[in-house]
């Protein structure tokens, strides 16, 4: 068996599901990990949802690939068993073998079929002895165990094979003698090594050890046994049955009674009692047990596990109203704790899950919790908040009426803050009326209301259709009293026809009417008047600019043209001579080292005099030699082009063929000097 170890991590949010990883170092209960999925590296912390254990273990097989561990159940019975014996090390009673595979989650019909037909099997087994009704791993030590607890098997209780499912029993001193204790002295629950072999599965070997020196009567267990214990439930479920249903496992842990949850917490393993003070924040009452301190040291990652895990219960709608009531006490413990990114998308989740199809107890759930968003959205400020969805907070908002000091209000109040370019969304303002928008503006949504897009957007589209139901002299006077920054949306227009409609039964606004009426009518005219001639006056001005200012420009484009044209025929030509002169002046410089060559040559002069006279023309022309042929010189890729050999920068080669570098001007590389990786 492969011993190294390795982290299994349960998903809360997709059950039946892990992420798996190599330990690299470990110290207690603090280990660093690569994963295998992606290869990152991260310290981990040993948790109820978080455990290591030896590669190719049963429980590593169990929480890895359940189907395989079935099948070699299935096919090869024996060797499952042996292995379990192997690595716990104890003598375990057949009651007490089944119960680790119960813990695994194992469908235990299949494990009792699988028994049956080990049971003969094992007593002969070469490498399994005991005692009684006992089996034990008698094979090398060293293999005892891998990973699991190692604790004697002395302090274990003793059960009849056939009195499964069993009850705790009453200490007995030793294995040998079998004498009980007083039976009329009723023991805790799970007294037993076994439960000191459960209790080392999820922490460190040296964790585990320590814990099989502990008394029997004073042995911590592991979580999902002290819950199990708590609430009746026999055999103890996978600790994921409790986990994935935080809401219901909360609601049942309220109904026993303080000194019951109390007897939970203590006990628990010291390791794993953060984590059950955070499944009991589902509480749906009020415990004197746990005060608010113990809330506040709840590591965040536990609590935003929790909340996750309720959101996916929630949603599935299986716990019913007493899970919208765990959901409200959880929602209301975190809201006091202090706010993280991870923690607020993990709450929020929850509240959207409650926002859904939401009842009367879900909307005073909700009230609560918008107010708690009001506060961390506020105190966390945008950047913190990068990853909420202003979407998600609309969907809460719209469950809840909006009131001036309400949940609603309040969210409105934050999302101006961090996004106020969302505010104006029509989600938010959804079944809103004219009335409780007007009221919630003396509150704390006025900084929002008296904003100009909102009161475009939101207040004067509400302004106009309610003008538009106008029937009555009241809802008219009701209108006109709203604050100034409503009424100024009202138009003009729509109050004269509301007032014309009332006046059609009302004789009061009638009168009112038709003296406005009379006394406006030649005032109105008048001005109208005055404005179109104003207007036309305008009008005559500008078709006079309009057209000057069309005759300057054209006047313009005319120029500007002409300009346009003799100036590219200059270019044309003076590119054409700068061309011509360079062709000249290359090739004379060519015909002048030709000359020169040839004349050497004739007087006999040796290869030294033509290459320096031919070094003295080429440095005329400001060209300048890469290395020199047959040189050596450290290799630089933006000089060198290696014809022999993959040289790497810096190391020596040798010079085939100079390359050169022009310097007119600018330093312009012409041609990389050929090289040869330098034989040693």
């Amino acid at each position: 068996m492969d011993q190294a170890e390795v982290v299994v991590r349960k998903l809360p949010d997709a059950p039946g599901r892990v992420r798996t990883g190599l330990v690299l170092e470990r110290q207690g209960s603090k280990m660093r990990v690569r994963w295998d999925d992606d290869a990152t590296e991260e310290d981990v912390t040993i948790t109820w949802t978080t455990t290591f254990m030896p590669r190719g273990s049963v429980r590593h097989q169990a929480l890895v690939d359940p189907d395989a561990l079935i099948g070699r159940l299935n096919d090869d019975p024996t060797s499952v068993f042996v292995q379990l014996l192997r690595e716990y090390g104890t003598a375990m009673t057949a009651a007490t073998i089944k119960e680790k595979f119960s813990s695994l989650g194992l469908d235990m019909e299949i494990v009792d079929r699988a028994w049956k037909r080990v049971q003969g099997k094992l007593r002969t087994h070469e490498s399994v002895g005991g005692s009684g009704l006992r089996y034990k791993w008698k094979g090398d030590k060293d293999k005892a165990t891998t990973g699991e607890s190692t604790a004697s098997p002395e302090s274990a209780a003793e059960f009849d094979e056939e009195s499964e499912p069993h009850e705790p029993l009453p200490e007995v001193s030793s294995e040998g003698s079998g004498e009980q204790a007083d039976a009329s002295v009723q023991p805790k629950p799970k007294q037993s090594s076994d439960a000191v072999e459960v209790a080392a599965e999820d922490f460190p070997q040296e964790v585990a050890e320590e814990k099989t020196n502990v008394e029997p009567a004073e042995a911590s267990v592991p979580l999902v046994e002290a819950i199990a214990i708590a609430l009746g439930d026999k055999p103890a479920p996978d600790l994921l049955s409790y986990a994935a249903k935080p809401l219901t496992t909360g609601y049942r842990l309220g109904e026993l009674e303080d000194a019951q949850i109390d007897r939970l917490l203590v006990s628990v393993l010291d390791n794993e009692r953060p984590h059950a003070v955070a499944l009991l924040a589902a509480l749906p009452r009020t415990t004197k047990v746990i005060d608010a301190s113990a809330w506040a040291e709840v590591p965040t990652e536990a609590m935003q596990t929790v909340l996750v895990a309720s959101t996916a219960e929630l949603r599935e709608r299986s716990g019913g109203p007493r899970a919208t009531t765990a959901a409200g006490r959880l929602l209301e413990r975190v809201g006091n704790l202090p706010p993280t990114p991870a923690l607020l998308l993990a709450f929020l989740g929850l509240t959207a899950a409650v926002a859904t199809d939401p009842g009367k107890e879900e909307l005073t759930v909700l009230e609560r919790a918008a107010h708690v968003l009001h506060g961390w959205l506020t105190r966390m400020g945008r950047e913190r908040c990068e990853e909420v969805a202003p979407e998600t907070l609309a969907r809460i908002a719209v469950e809840l009426p909006l009131t001036a000091q309400g949940g609603r209000a309040a969210l409105l109040v934050a999302v101006d803050r961090l996004w106020p370019e969302r505010v104006t969304d029509e989600i938010w303002w959804r079944d809103v009326t004219l009335t409780s928008l007007a009221n919630s503006a003396t509150g704390i949504l006025g900084r929002v209301t008296a904003r100009a897009d909102i009161a475009e957007h939101v207040i004067a589209p509400l302004m106009a259709r309610e003008l538009a139901k106008v029937a009555g002299r009241a809802r008219l006077t009701s209108l006109l009293a709203l604050p100034h920054e409503f009424v100024a949306y009202l138009p003009p227009e729509g109050v004269a026809n509301a007032f014309r409609r009332v006046a059609v039964d009302d004789p009061v606004v009638d009168s009112w009417v038709g003296a406005l009426t009379r006394t406006s009518e030649v005032a109105q005219l008048k001005n109208e008047a005055e404005r179109a001639r104003s207007e036309l006056q305008r009008a005559h001005g500008r078709v006079e600019q309009a057209e000057k200012d069309a005759r300057e420009l054209t006047a313009r484009c005319e120029r500007l043209e002409k300009l346009l044209r003799q100036q590219h025929e200059r270019s044309v030509d003076m590119r054409a001579a700068q061309e011509r002169q360079l062709q000249i002046d290359a090739v004379r410089a060519l015909a002048d080292l030709a000359a020169d060559v040839e004349e050497l040559s004739v007087s006999g002069a040796t290869p030294e005099i033509l290459v320096e006279r031919v070094r003295a023309l080429v440095s005329d022309q400001d060209l300048y030699a890469i290395g020199q042929a047959g040189a050596e010189s450290s290799f630089d890729p933006e000089a060198h082009e290696p014809l022999v050999g993959a040289p790497q920068a810096g190391e020596t080669v040798t010079v085939l063929r100079p390359g050169y570098r022009w310097r007119s001007k600018e330093d312009t590389l012409l041609t990389r000097a050929l090289v040869s990786l330098t034989q040693p």
